[in-house]
């Protein structure tokens, strides 16, 4: 089985210091831009943004990236099937696979 993980990490770190309104105004350019359009791609209006503000805003801060993927096994139950690190966001961004 493989399993993607996809870029998270820079939206959680901004959005999330960003508070409600931080939240509001990047839900409101992804609605702009049309969420169907956005949903499952890395690439997006929404993420350049986030990608540049982390870039301008944060490249000084010293940042580790873990992403993890979590799945299910044949009996139901969670799993986890991928765990990925870095300090860079590409390293978070590195499909982890899982036999």
């Amino acid at each position: 089985m493989k399993l993607s993980a996809w870029p998270t990490t820079t939206k959680n770190i901004l959005i999330g210091t960003g508070g409600r309104e931080g939240i509001n105004r990047s839900h409101y350019l992804g609605a702009v831009y049309g969420m169907e359009r956005i949903m499952g791609r890395a690439e997006n209006p929404v993420r350049a943004v986030l990608n540049y503000a982390s870039d301008r805003f944060l490249r000084h801060v010293p940042i580790v990236y873990v992403q993890t993927v979590v799945g299910r096994r044949a009996d139901g139950t969670l799993a986890t099937r991928g765990l990925t690190s870095g300090t860079t966001r590409s390293a978070s961004c590195a499909p982890p696979t899982s036999a």
